[in-house]
């Protein structure tokens, strides 16, 4: 019966915010994109200009970078606290139902070259990787952290998650497929105007000089600076981070089937992608 009354106050709470804040303004913004781009930042920053800003990686039910619900779910003497991030988890289908409910939405979706992304998410998942092989005896705890994170980085993580984001969740959810549509690579953005959405895509790594293309999609009266939130090289684990990115060599066929995807392809250009391989399998 707790398992019925949880899911009813999760409902319930989950439908209260939404109808407060449908209406409260005229544009709503949705930063809707792959994790672990630096959407954090971006959101966090617009928040602090007055937007309503809603936050999302996934709003259907094929979201393969969930790894943290379990973590939530053992906490269960702070669950009071963690409702809303708990929602944030495991009501795919009630957000795309607002999502698909809601007019006049504006959307930016930001992108990543994907080795760095999977670096990050690895990262920013190491205390469940860590706590599950010292409890279920997986993996032999003598090894070093380096050789740690390169079983889950190489073995668990799908790797290849972020160049299909758009294909598994942005097109199921919004009927925009991305790849129709030019994306200015030297510049490092596109905007897409359909009956529906108006969509801002943008290179992670060019984000800090598309600030103003931000602040004219938006509407937005003055300009801003980006606040740097959620980034891996502040954490807590900073100096192995640091360390096990200078170090990493992924194989040359990972490599090449990632930079080969229409992904890269579509958003990169050819000296992007050349370079991108020269760090990843030379070090240079």
């Amino acid at each position: 019966m707790w398992l019925v009354r949880l899911h009813k106050k999760l409902y319930a709470d989950n439908e209260e915010q939404n109808s407060s804040n449908m209406y409260t303004r005229n544009q709503i913004v949705y930063i809707y994109q792959m994790g672990k781009v630096g959407s954090i930042s971006l959101w966090k920053t617009l928040e602090n200009q007055g937007e309503m800003i809603r936050h999302q990686h996934n709003l259907t039910l094929s979201h393969s970078d969930s790894i943290g619900v379990k973590r939530i779910l053992g906490l269960w003497g702070q669950l009071g606290s963690r409702f809303s991030e708990l929602k944030r988890k495991i009501y795919p289908c009630q957000r795309l139902r607002t999502f698909r409910k809601t007019s006049g939405i504006k959307i930016i979706s930001l992108i990543r070259e994907p080795i760095s992304r999977n670096l990050s998410l690895c990262f920013q998942h190491s205390t469940d990787f860590i706590r599950d092989d010292v409890t279920n005896r997986s993996f032999n705890a003598n090894r070093t952290l380096n050789e740690l994170f390169s079983y889950y980085l190489e073995d668990r993580i799908d790797q290849s998650a972020g160049i299909r984001w758009f294909d598994r969740e942005f097109l199921p959810t919004t009927g925009v497929n991305i790849y129709d549509y030019p994306f200015d690579k030297e510049e490092g953005y596109a905007v897409i105007q359909t009956e529906r959405y108006d969509i801002l895509v943008l290179q992670c790594e060019m984000l800090k000089n598309n600030l103003l293309r931000i602040q004219e999609f938006l509407g937005l009266s003055k300009p801003f600076e980006l606040a740097q939130l959620n980034v891996g090289d502040n954490k807590w684990y900073r100096l192995l981070y640091k360390e096990f990115k200078k170090n990493y060599r992924p194989s040359k066929e990972l490599v090449d089937t990632l930079y080969s995807s229409q992904f890269m392809k579509h958003f990169y250009s050819k000296t992007d992608i050349k370079k991108f391989k020269q760090k990843w399998i030379q070090g240079s």
